[in-house]
């Protein structure tokens, strides 16, 4: 099912052996369009400062409550992470859409797989041109990013926009409108078996993050060796029935799910504070949440 990142704020994280805090922000890499780590104010038991904890770590979620339950200990989030590069969701939230013939609008939200955390769309508030109309970009149909400019580039133009199906704001996106949207554009859905080879590189880093999550946590420092191992093997197996033009993302996923199972499935916060803000933990060369 797809989920707003925007209604996930604020959510309660719960370690087993106690609260840990809420859902601030979330930090996502721009190549595999994969949710990596919600980012997490702490309570006083962490001197009010905030932690990263990856989704292969989420015991349960109790949509209703809102609620999220960890299969790990406070102590075991308090630990070091690899090194990532990654994007903050609430810095790319506020960024223009610009089409082929001009501004289309910014992103307001993202709407995320709540099984796999792959973003499937940006929520576009159009509202500069075509009042009142919030409209879903599928991140695969942009062009570029310049993080420079806070700009996301898109291949289509407004009368495209205009003309897709409606989205009710709100509302539930089910496989029918999806398929009506994509089809519109004349675009393959996520879906599709082309579309899904393509995915197997963020099966493969979720898989080789949870078995480096897993054995990192039983078995401590031995964790570190045989999480990366794992990691890369999975990214591996992924990378062996992609076709050629999806070997990229493949390359991508072991290089993450080795950073993630070096981390021994301590997949808590990084040990380094960014510069700018003394009070947030975030990963070593990578961007403040």
């Amino acid at each position: 099912m797809l989920r707003s990142l925007k209604e996930l704020e604020r959510t309660t994280v719960n370690a087993a052996d106690g609260d840990v805090g809420s859902v601030a922000n979330f930090l996502f890499d721009d190549d595999l369009w994969t949710v990596r780590y919600f980012v997490v104010e702490t309570g006083t038991s962490f001197e009010q400062r905030r932690v990263l904890i990856s989704p292969v770590a989420f015991r349960t979620i109790d949509w209703g409550t809102r609620v999220v339950q960890l299969g790990l200990t406070r102590r075991e989030i308090d630990g070091p992470a690899g090194e990532v590069q990654l994007r903050s969701a609430n810095e790319v939230s506020g960024y223009d859409i610009r089409g082929k013939d001009g501004g289309i609008g910014h992103v307001v939200d993202f709407l995320v797989d709540d099984a796999t955390w792959a973003i499937r769309y940006l929520v576009v508030d159009a509202g500069s041109w075509w009042a009142n109309h919030k409209v879903l970009v599928a991140p695969q149909w942009t062009t570029r990013i310049s993080f420079d400019e806070r700009k996301v580039f898109v291949d289509m133009t407004r009368d495209a926009i205009k003309n897709s199906p409606p989205w009710i704001e709100n509302g539930t996106v089910d496989r029918e409108y999806e398929a009506r949207l994509h089809g519109h554009h004349g675009r393959l859905g996520y879906w599709s078996p082309l579309s899904t080879r393509v995915a197997h590189g963020t099966e493969g880093a979720a898989g080789g993050a949870l078995a480096g999550a897993v054995l990192g946590a039983v078995a401590g420092p031995p964790g570190m060796i045989a999480g990366a191992v794992l990691g890369a093997a999975a990214g591996a197996v992924a990378g062996a029935v992609l076709d050629a033009d999806a070997s990229r993302e493949a390359a991508h996923t072991r290089e993450l799910d080795a950073v993630i199972g070096v981390s021994g499935g301590n997949i808590g916060a990084p040990s380094v504070r960014h510069p700018h803000a003394p009070g947030l933990v975030v990963p070593p060369g990578g961007e403040s949440p």
